[in-house]
């Protein structure tokens, strides 16, 4: 037992044999939970698994060994497919990858840690010869060792850890964006402006924090707590948002950490008769599609996702092509859209479409 722990804090390769052992089973049951296949009790088959989890075996790449071959295909790991952002985001990088001749192959992992490592399991295990990710952790160590343990290029997108030992990571400025949208409101005239937070944990949701509040520095505003809610980046955490923001205080504007709790907000603040933007203006983040269809249509942040899309694909491909990318980091600026939920449609500073 000894020695197959510290052959997972080395880079020693785990084999089926150990994992048999260590479950006291044989190598045809450990096959068949690998495989999926019947034969093996629900009680052996748990207990096989939270082992290959643990030990993070990988079959597939193991019997590879350090094969060098080619398979044109690169694994794009995202937090939420159903938040119109990400699929966005994947079509920009996939546009740029499919030019080169190369394939995805797309997880979704629902914000789940443990979800990440098997899609980066998975990734491993059909071949990929790289990896976008688009982390769901600030402190994601255990991700970033099975990543250097079978020396797979990365790429980081839109959010995760800064880490200092990847090849490359590619996010907006989110806190000068949130600044911006914050600044925006209070230069209209707000001064009680409510926002809502994504989880914590994640990196855009502490930087887009960081920018609300540098916004309310700027401008002498004293931080009142009780308008500030911590959501989770879904439409259901806007309109639960609002709810708990009205029973606490009063408040002229919001802004939104992205846009689906953005139209959430918009929602509830409808509900309970309030007009946008006459009594509350509204602003969200990211200028997914469907923000010039709300009613009124959305003022956001809109991320250059083209341009993410092309860097980030250049980056991995350069990475496989053996060309220097280390601590290639670079901050995007992203762009205020006005639209109709807020008032002032007038030209507002630097990154603002007028």
């Amino acid at each position: 037992m000894k020695k197959l722990l510290e052959r997972r804090e080395s880079t020693m390769k785990v084999t089926i044999e150990d994992i048999a052992c260590l479950a006291n089973v044989s190598k045809a049951t450990v096959s068949r939970v690998l495989n999926d296949r019947k034969g093996v009790g629900e009680e052996t088959r748990q207990k096989v698994k939270k082992i290959i989890d643990e030990f993070e075996y990988n079959p597939n790449l193991l019997a590879r060994g350090i094969s060098t071959s080619k398979t044109k295909t690169i694994g794009i790991i995202i937090p939420d497919i159903t938040n119109p952002f990400f699929p966005a985001l994947v079509k920009s990088i996939e546009v740029e990858l499919s030019a080169q001749g190369y394939t995805i192959i797309l997880c979704n992992t629902d914000a789940d840690i443990m979800r990440e490592k098997r899609a980066i399991s998975s990734c491993i295990s059909k071949r990929v010869d790289g990896i976008i990710f688009a982390s769901s952790q600030i402190d994601s160590s255990e991700v970033k060792f099975m990543l250097k343990r079978y020396n797979m290029p990365c790429v980081y997108v839109d959010r995760g850890s800064i880490d200092p030992d990847a090849d490359a990571w590619v996010f907006v400025d989110n806190e000068y964006a949130a600044f911006l949208a914050t600044n925006f409101l209070i230069q209209n005239g707000n001064r009680r402006v409510a926002y809502i937070s994504g989880p914590p944990g994640i990196s855009t949701s502490k930087e887009r924090l960081s920018g609300y509040l540098a916004a309310l520095r700027q401008n002498g505003i004293e931080l009142d707590p009780n308008l500030i809610y911590t959501g989770d980046y879904t439409i259901r955490s806007g309109e639960r948002a609002v709810e708990e923001l009205l029973e606490k205080d009063s408040f002229s504007a919001l802004f939104a950490a992205n846009d689906v709790m953005a139209i959430g907000a918009m929602k509830a603040l409808k509900k309970h008769g309030l007009s946008i933007p006459d009594d509350v203006e509204v602003i969200g983040f990211d200028n997914i599609s469907i923000c010039e269809l709300t009613e009124p249509p959305l003022t956001t942040i809109e991320q250059p996702l083209t341009e993410i899309g092309r860097l980030v694909a250049r980056l991995i491909l350069d990475i496989l092509a053996g060309k220097p990318v280390q601590d290639y980091s670079p901050r995007m600026q992203s762009r205020l859209i006005l639209r109709e939920s807020t008032k002032n449609r007038q030209p507002y500073g630097r990154g603002s479409n007028g």
